[in-house]
C-alpha cells in the first residue's frame, strides 16, 4: 500500500517513523522530472543516532529503508526557487 504525495516551495515534513509492530520496510519513488538538489525535498533517514543517509529527490529512483522504533526520517525543506513540485509515492 502506499499514497501520492507532493511538496511545494517552503513545504518538508518533520522527522518521524514509520515503524509499527508488523512494518519493518518504508519505501519512497520519487517521480519529479528534472528535479535539481539544490531545490532540497530530499530524503533524510537516520537510525540509532549512528547511521545516517540522504537521498536527493532524482527522478524515477526508489527508496527502501528499514522502519525500527529509533529510525526516523523526513523530507529536508523545498526551496523557494524550485520551479517544480516534488512528487513522490511512498509507503
Amino acid at each position: 500500500l502506499g499514497s501520492p504525495s507532493h511538496y511545494c516551495a517552503g513545504d518538508h515534513s518533520l522527522p518521524h517513523t514509520d515503524w509499527s509492530d508488523q512494518r519493518t520496510i518504508a519505501y519512497v519513488w520519487h517521480l519529479s522530472k528534472d528535479w535539481r538538489p539544490e531545490w532540497g525535498g530530499a530524503l533524510y533517514w537516520s537510525q540509532n543516532d549512528h547511521a545516517r543517509a540522504t537521498y536527493p529527490a532524482s527522478f524515477n529512483t526508489l527508496v527502501l529503508f528499514s522502519v525500527t522504533p529509533t529510525s526516523a526520517h523526513f523530507v529536508t525543506t523545498v526551496s523557494p526557487h524550485a520551479k517544480q513540485k516534488r512528487l513522490g509515492f511512498n509507503g
